[in-house]
């Protein structure tokens, strides 16, 4: 799985569920500014608490790749785009739902075999109400929730992934330090 593949599935997902044209772009692009080893680099500079290195990047990844002028050739606002608070149903602070952490959480366990639900079983029982996704029962709440909860216990907050991270992260400062390019 990678971020290419993240990055489409969130765009698709908030296109299932017709949001407006600005905000599939935005989800899109939501992801552009991860580096190689994404949130190792938090480690590395200093934002590992918030894992925000990348959101802080944003606005340079856009002009470095050439994607405002992309966007203002079609008359869409670069700014409005970058500005997530423009776009409830793309992301939003935990442990509410949006289509980053929809797609991630999906995503993943198929992936990785954590989970044999399939993704479209949890996508059938979602819906849209007042820009937020809520599931349609308590059941399929229930397990989205803690298919989230094995994902954050077996992959993402393991005392091996927290040494991988800072391991990698040093590494790479020493190698910055000492001018390796």
């Amino acid at each position: 799985m990678s971020r290419f593949d993240h990055s489409l599935g969130v765009m698709l997902l908030l296109r299932k569920f017709k949001t407006p044209l600005n905000e599939q772009i935005a989800g899109l692009l939501h992801d552009i500014s991860h580096t190689a080893f994404s949130h190792v680099v938090d480690f590395v500079f200093g934002s590992e608490k918030t894992h925000d290195y990348q959101d802080k990047k944003m606005l340079q990844a856009f002009e470095l790749q050439g994607i405002n002028r992309i966007l203002k050739k079609y008359q869409i606002n670069p700014a409005e785009i970058l500005n997530e608070k423009n776009f409830p149903l793309l992301e939003r602070k935990l442990p509410d739902l949006c289509a980053d952490r929809i797609d991630y959480t999906l995503r993943e366990p198929w992936f990785n075999r954590l989970s044999k639900i399939k993704p479209k079983e949890f996508l059938n029982h979602l819906k849209v109400d007042k820009k937020h996704f809520v599931f349609v029962d308590k059941n399929w709440a229930k397990k989205f929730g803690l298919v989230y909860l094995k994902l954050d216990q077996v992959t993402w907050c393991t005392p091996l992934q927290a040494s991988l991270y800072q391991i990698l992260a040093e590494a790479i400062k020493i190698g910055l330090k000492k001018n390796y390019h």
